[in-house]
């Protein structure tokens, strides 16, 4: 009996060094890398940087993988600056919406590239959406979340804007349907990259924060001043001069004049229509008539 004993325990003290050798070694952001090992994620990413794989002599592959090469190697984690934001502006040329900004730290990518080729992206949809998949925004997690599909995407090889140090890639989404004008939308930018192992995987920033079309053509319209300057260059109108053309705040107007947000409005009384604040800068609204059910 007390050889059987000693025999079960030592086969459990046989597994962890089993587990130990089926993962690669090493600290947070270098590993040693030994055939058949899986490759694990960083415990922890550089602030305000996604982890986009590990690399080394020929080898670039990404968590989960595993490595299959024939002697041991030294790989290095890949991380890249990705930051999400929306436009601060409305997207009112050729067709009107809401346009997202990535943000790319141009020295990461930079290393990124010697590893792999590179392709930029935005993943938009509706801000719940991203609730019901805890925050994240990728096809896999709205999938997940049982919100498969519910997403724009656009793709891009070049930069909508740069500086020495950043590289701005631009998403947007346009023709935004009516019933979606004063819904919450988020947006995550991402590089594409290929695997030595064959597969492609996207480096995927943090959502950003929810922006709503109606608030966005608010401040839109309102934003005009009495004279001329170098961000109000356009006379309209409406009155007074702004960043948009007479175009662009018709288009204001149109997403406003589907909105009825009793938070912003002065009510007259029962059936006697509303009246518009002065903050709204001469805006029309189309003449609704608001009233209430006494039994409801």
């Amino acid at each position: 009996m007390t050889r059987v004993i000693a025999f079960v325990l030592s086969i459990l003290l046989l597994f962890p060094l089993l587990l130990i050798g089926a993962a690669a070694e090493g600290g947070s952001d270098t590993i040693t890398a030994n055939p058949g090992d899986t490759l694990t994620k960083p415990t922890e990413a550089p602030e305000g940087k996604v982890f986009a794989g590990w690399a080394g002599d020929g080898v670039f592959l990404p968590a989960g993988a595993a490595y299959t090469g024939e002697a041991a190697v030294e790989l290095t984690a890949v991380f890249v600056g990705l930051f999400t934001r929306s436009d601060e502006r409305l997207r009112t040329e050729t067709k009107q919406g809401l346009r997202f900004l990535t943000d790319i730290n141009k020295a990461d990518l930079e290393v990124l590239k010697t590893h792999t080729e590179v392709l930029f992206g935005t993943y938009i949809t509706l801000a719940a959406y991203v609730t019901n998949a805890n925050g994240a925004l990728t096809p896999e997690a709205l999938k997940t979340a049982g919100r498969e599909g519910l997403y724009v995407e656009t793709k891009t090889n070049k930069f909508y804007a740069e500086t020495e140090t950043v590289g701005t890639v631009a998403g947007s989404i346009v023709d935004i349907q009516f019933q979606n004008y004063y819904r919450a939308f988020q947006a995550a930018g991402y590089i594409e990259v290929t695997y030595t192992d064959g597969n492609k995987g996207a480096v995927v920033a943090t959502p950003c924060e929810p922006v709503m079309l109606y608030d966005m053509a608010l401040e839109a319209f309102t934003d005009r001043t009495d004279a001329v300057d170098a961000t109000h260059p356009n006379a309209v109108s409406f009155g007074g001069f702004s960043p948009y053309t007479n175009e662009g705040l018709t288009y204001c107007c149109n997403v406003l004049d589907c909105i009825v947000d009793v938070r912003r409005f002065h009510i007259g009384g029962y059936q006697q229509g509303y009246q518009i604040t002065s903050d709204f800068y001469g805006y029309q609204p189309v003449n609704y008539t608001m009233g209430y059910d006494m039994t409801s």
